[in-house]
């Protein structure tokens, strides 16, 4: 479930996976900034994959949407 969702001027993407076919989710986000002249958009400014994992793809989606939204309000 590939999410893109925009954010102050980010766009994040989250991109949690298994590494096992039934295991548990590992949260995981890339982010870049949106509109800004000249500057491509599809290199990812910050990623970061946690060491957490969720039970369900929504669950490790929702947790790293939460942390990415923390790294940008932050900084």
């Amino acid at each position: 479930m590939r999410r893109c969702i925009s954010y102050k001027s980010y766009l994040i993407r989250l991109e949690s996976f298994q590494r096992e076919e039934k295991g548990e989710w590992i949260p995981q986000y890339y982010f870049s900034r949106q509109g800004i002249p000249g500057m491509k958009t599809d290199f990812p400014s910050q990623q970061y994959q946690f060491n957490e994992a969720r039970r369900s793809e929504a669950a490790a989606d929702d947790f790293a949407l939460g942390k990415a939204m923390e790294w940008i309000d932050k900084n």
